[in-house]
């Protein structure tokens, strides 16, 4: 072999490594860059964080009830079940701090049921305009994880709506992972067990947002597949929800 093949071979193979470890990139790289903010560790519920959600909305075959939330040996438990409430066939939970965010590091540890039409979710959300920054894992498949990006002006002008899924290498249902979101002014990254999955940095949302933590059954079978009664009723766990804001 003539030297310059052997350079071209020895620098493919840098190439290789450092493209690997770029993809692998760990979220504590540089934790000391970050201040801890926001904690729960789900011991009890804390009213002075938390406001249960009452109410749906349109494409949600579930009606968010207070009465599916528990706090038990350090887990929160949002529940989904097939009991009617008002105008719904099912009821499920939603979660959301009082406080509101602007930027930082958002962390959750959780576990997800599998069933068919079924949606977990770890998110932040403005109403208006919309703006949001997702983590959902579709009970169809708990082997893949959405993360997505809803952007819009005032008046929800040029609302843009960016999904993308991760193929998380393992199933999700099975044992709690930790996701975390690091949203900047000028980008917005996605992790998994402290791995970067996925980066964006268009449309990057600018308003104080709620972090909300929910289950429920999509009307959208064509994304979240036909419900499937028979995986209810079912329940998504949380072990701790951790919120940094950057120094």
């Amino acid at each position: 072999m003539n030297f310059n093949k052997k350079l071209t071979n020895l620098l493919l193979l840098v190439f290789i490594f450092m493209n690997s470890c770029m993809d692998r990139t760990p979220l504590n790289s540089s934790i000391s860059d970050w201040e801890l903010v926001f904690e729960d560790n789900f011991d009890s519920y804390d009213s002075n964080k938390w406001i249960k959600s009452n109410h749906t909305f349109d494409g949600n075959a579930s009606f968010f009830s207070p009465g599916n939330i528990q706090f038990e040996n350090g887990i929160l438990k949002l529940n989904l079940t097939n009991e009617s409430f008002s105008s719904k066939t099912y009821t499920g939970a939603e979660i959301s701090t009082i406080d509101s965010f602007l930027y930082g590091k958002f962390v959750i540890n959780m576990k997800v049921p599998s069933g068919s039409g079924i949606i977990s979710s770890f998110f932040q959300m403005f109403l208006n305009p919309r703006q949001e920054l997702d983590v959902e894992i579709l009970g169809k498949n708990t082997s893949i994880m959405q993360r997505s990006v809803h952007y819009s002006i005032e008046g929800n002008q040029n609302y843009i709506s960016d999904t993308f899924d991760i193929d998380l290498g393992f199933d999700a249902s099975k044992d709690f992972h930790e996701y975390s979101i690091i949203w900047e002014e000028n980008k917005i990254s996605w992790f998994v067990d402290s791995i970067l999955v996925s980066e964006f940095n268009e449309y990057i949302p600018n308003q104080s947002m709620n972090v909300i933590m929910n289950i429920w059954l999509s009307e959208s079978i064509s994304w979240a597949g036909e419900i499937d009664e028979n995986s209810l009723p079912t329940k998504v766990y949380y072990d701790y929800v951790k919120i940094y804001r950057k120094n």
